[in-house]
């Protein structure tokens, strides 16, 4: 049981698939360089492995104030209201490859990851939108596809998910991104 669901369907591993894509993007990383691993303690956020064996892990509290204060405040570590890991009390950390049958999304990210070419985005939540294109925009290696404003409309190949249809019922407006690879000079 991972809990309450604390970003996009964590639960279903659908946060995972769209990280998965973002740092293959983010990062300039090829697919055989990015794994996913359930980690049901949440203490381990993320890992990079170096060529000579050794392997650095950002850990902390399964508590999301870390990251957001962290982002909110860099380059400042100022003190935020969370506990701190109690490494004795824990004793373990455990690691599994996820389930393929119970986490399909993760196929799918590796599909797309395989496929390669546009990276395309949706979402009927503004504040997420928002954060998404400033995200992209920041990222060198990327380029929006756009030409007038950093949305563009819904392309007919993009079919339309219950998600978005409940969206729309309520009134959400849907924004789609979509960046390309920007060529290398």
């Amino acid at each position: 049981d991972m809990g309450a669901a604390i970003s996009i369907d964590s639960a279903s591993m659908f946060n995972k698939a769209l990280e998965l894509i973002e740092a293959k993007y983010l990062f300039d990383l090829q697919a055989h360089q990015i794994e996913v691993l359930v980690h049901r303690q949440s203490i381990v956020h993320s890992m990079v492995g170096f060529t000579d064996g050794a392997i650095m892990a950002q850990m902390g509290p399964p508590d999301m104030r870390g990251a957001i204060g962290y982002a909110l405040n860099y380059p400042d570590r100022p003190d935020l209201p969370v506990e701190r890991v109690d490494f004795a009390k824990l004793a373990t950390l455990d690691f599994a490859a996820p389930d393929p049958d119970r986490f399909p999304a993760l196929r799918l990210a590796e599909r797309v990851l395989a496929a390669g070419g546009l990276l395309h985005l949706a979402t009927d939540w503004a504040d997420y939108a928002e954060h998404m294109h400033a995200v992209l925009a920041a990222t060198p290696a990327l380029v929006n596809t756009s030409e007038s404003g950093p949305y563009v409309p819904r392309p007919a190949e993009r079919p339309q998910t219950r998600f978005e249809r409940r969206g729309l019922r309520r009134g959400h407006e849907v924004f789609d991104l979509i960046y390309a690879r920007r060529p290398r000079t």
